[in-house]
């Protein structure tokens, strides 16, 4: 799919661009490129795009700290073993 110069002039006409003939030049062969590239995309070899996600769990496994004193030996504010923190309302 390669874009025409006219359907350039309409995108600049729609983006209140005027392009001189160089820059229609140049865009067209940069949006040459860019399609292709997306044309690329579309035959990466997966058949969704949520194949390559699907051996992924969305939990992570529980993990324990084994000595919660330590992080609480540097807390300045603590009561009964647990942070205690002021009400803010």
């Amino acid at each position: 799919m390669v874009l025409t110069e006219k359907e350039l002039e309409h995108l600049a006409q729609l983006s209140k661009l005027e392009l001189t003939q160089e820059e229609k030049t140049k865009l067209l062969k940069g949006l040459e490129s860019i399609v292709t590239f997306l044309g690329e995309l579309k035959n990466t070899g997966s058949e969704t795009p949520e194949e390559g996600t699907k051996r992924l769990s969305p939990f992570r496994e529980q993990s324990t700290f084994e000595a919660p004193e330590l992080l609480l030996k540097n807390s300045q504010n603590l009561k009964d073993g647990f942070v205690s923190v002021k009400t803010s309302l």
